[in-house]
């Protein structure tokens, strides 16, 4: 995996409350970013802790695969599982810190996650985070996002055009850690080389649209170049939000699966108790500059 991030405060905010992280190389690799809400310094405290929180569970997972604690590589249903597990620590984390301090009461953040494993992917998000898919010369979006427009989006009262620039465009109707309990959205897809993963803040998709997107993955450039031109584009559009773009390019080497004769049938949701260490994973925070 090729992994490149960059994170930058935008134009009109006074903090970068966006936050990234990733863990792991090769056919195991993660990444995440959380955009924080809730005003002052309390988006920013929901987004750092929640990535922190997520990254610490998966890292502990890949130091047990590495030093043999796990045997076995995941199956999908232990997969998901294990992002829901991570998903559900960060909303307690997050929603514990803001009942012990009014000052933090309602602060929340979006979570867009993605798993590459053995020549799999598994998403995971809440909020109006991206994830995108760049294949063969076309993005697709993975995610739908959980907001009021998306929902007027989705019963034909608004376009996608007119959802960019709606009023309401930042109102959103999942966040981790204003709740005890969180619901995301998942999603499996096999991986093909060549792959380019996108995940991304509502800074980038506010101010440029997913044509404009697609059309600056396909130039033949870096990884680290293309992240850097999403990036201008958005500052140049208005910069009106905090941006964080992160990308990871798969090769030849992560999609092939050698843990393809493993399946998996159960189906039911099964979470547990977990004690987590983020020591081995890299989160970035508050970013600006293009490099």
């Amino acid at each position: 995996m090729e992994f490149y991030a960059v994170s930058d405060i935008g134009k009109c905010r006074t903090e970068n409350q966006d936050t990234y992280g990733s863990v792991g190389e090769g056919r195991i690799f993660f990444a995440t970013v959380c955009d924080g809400m809730g005003g002052a310094a309390a988006g920013k405290q929901a987004a750092e802790t929640a990535c922190e929180q997520i990254l610490g569970v998966i890292s502990e997972h890949f130091a047990r695969e590495k030093d043999g604690r796990s045997p076995k590589p995941l199956t999908a249903y232990e997969s998901k599982r294990l992002l829901r597990q991570a998903l559900d620590l960060a909303n307690d984390a997050v929603y514990l810190a803001s009942q012990k301090d009014k000052a933090l009461h309602g602060m929340g953040t979006t979570v867009a996650a993605t798993l590459f494993y053995y020549g799999k992917a598994y998403m995971m998000h809440v909020g109006d985070s991206r994830v995108y898919r760049y294949r063969n010369g076309f993005l697709e979006r993975m995610t739908s996002d959980h907001s009021l427009v998306q929902t007027m989006v989705d019963e034909g009262k608004l376009t996608e055009e007119q959802a960019r620039v709606h009023p309401s465009r930042n109102v959103i109707t999942r966040a981790v850690g204003v709740g005890e309990q969180i619901a995301a959205d998942y999603r499996t897809e096999e991986l093909h080389a060549g792959d380019l993963y996108l995940l991304c803040s509502d800074g980038l998709t506010g101010m440029v649209s997913d044509e404009r997107i697609e059309e600056i993955l396909s130039a033949p450039k870096t990884v680290r170049a293309k992240a850097n031109a999403l990036l201008s584009a958005a500052l140049s559009e208005g910069g009106e939000d905090n941006v964080t773009i992160a990308l990871i390019e798969c090769g030849e080497d992560d999609v092939y699966s050698v843990w393809e004769a493993l399946t998996d049938v159960r189906t039911e949701d099964i979470t547990a108790p977990y004690v987590a260490d983020a020591s081995n994973a890299e989160i970035k925070s508050g970013r600006g500059d293009i490099e």
